[in-house]
């Protein structure tokens, strides 16, 4: 938005000229590849496009200038203009993929070609690419631009599967977690009181002050003692009244 749009790539065919057949002689040939190319250069390697691309782009075109070169007899001198304007354009630097050569010496190879439909079928042999470097870096460029996306894949197949994760809690969060939760239900017993002492609160004042195991032991003892005494009481007495009644 609000950015310069780039021109669209163009086909290698619409930026060959016509005519090329009928440039007189291999040498003229070779120069005018030099200079065509040179003019056309941001359309026939434009940034936009990776660079083994840009190199069979390149080739394509120079392919078109060696095939017309071969309806010519060999020039002694359209050898040296064909490769002062093949390393101009950058050939020296890339490789046949299939021969590991420069694109100089496949260039010429080419262009060495007795009839156009040997040097088409030339042509077609060779698949050159650029520096292992450029390739490298290219590669590397790409790659972060792809992992946000193959990441939120990833997120998504895992919701779908498995549901959203929570974050876990830790021990801080947890204490106060049960903490308020705690507060939570104390809350309504707080309002059912209405701030008065009932009886399960009553109850439990009076257990605290309730006496402790060895209390209640001694107490049990005692009690066990007035039990004995008052048992032997009522059996005087019931001695006593019996002895009366048989007086």
């Amino acid at each position: 938005m609000g950015g310069q749009e780039r021109a669209p790539v163009k086909s290698v065919a619409e930026l060959v000229p016509p005519g090329l057949e009928d440039t007189p002689g291999q040498e003229a040939l070779g120069q005018r590849f030099g200079a065509d190319a040179a003019l056309l250069a941001s359309h026939l390697s434009p940034p936009q496009v990776p660079g083994s691309e840009r190199a069979t782009r390149l080739w394509a075109f120079y392919t078109a200038y060696a095939t017309a070169a071969a309806r010519h007899p060999p020039q002694p001198e359209a050898r040296r203009a064909f490769r002062e304007a093949l390393e101009g354009q950058g050939f020296a630097e890339l490789r046949d993929a299939h021969t590991g050569e420069d694109g100089v010496t496949r260039g010429l190879w080419v262009m060495e070609a007795r009839t156009p439909a040997e040097a088409r079928t030339r042509a077609a042999q060779v698949r050159l690419e650029p520096p292992p470097e450029v390739r490298h870096s290219e590669e590397a460029a790409a790659r972060p631009a792809e992992q946000p996306l193959v990441q939120a894949a990833g997120a998504r197949a895992a919701t779908a599967f498995h549901g959203p994760v929570m974050p876990a809690l830790r021990p801080r969060d947890e204490a106060s977690s049960s903490e308020d939760a705690q507060q939570a239900g104390d809350a309504p017993r707080r309002r059912g009181t209405n701030r008065r002492l009932g009886a399960r609160m009553l109850w439990n004042v009076l257990h605290r002050f309730r006496a402790g195991p060895d209390d209640g032991a001694v107490a049990e003892g005692q009690w066990d003692r007035v039990t004995f005494g008052a048992l032997l009481v009522l059996l005087a007495i019931a001695l006593a009244v019996t002895a009366l009644v048989s007086l």
